[in-house]
């Protein structure tokens, strides 16, 4: 959105929490059926553990949900507070 409104919030980021970054090309990843890939609902079916083998994961999800591949640039980042 250019040109909008953005709120800075704080959020609580305590020791061993995983922080996600991600653009809208993984939450705009379609099946077949033209259905947009529920990033939330599949997350939490992966193991949270280090954050590389995270985001392996999750990149083979949605190309698994896509069948296709990705058709456009897509960015993750997971960063782990460490304990």
């Amino acid at each position: 959105m250019v040109g909008g409104d953005y709120r800075a919030r704080s959020l609580t980021f305590d020791r061993g929490d995983l922080l996600l970054l991600y653009t809208d090309r993984v939450t705009e990843a379609r099946d077949a059926a033209n259905r947009f890939y529920p990033l939330a609902q599949r997350l939490a079916t992966l193991p949270h553990g280090e954050p590389d083998a995270l985001l392996d994961q999750l990149l083979v999800d949605v190309r698994a949900y896509v069948g296709t591949g990705l058709t456009d640039d897509a960015a993750l980042l997971a960063v782990r507070r460490e304990r």
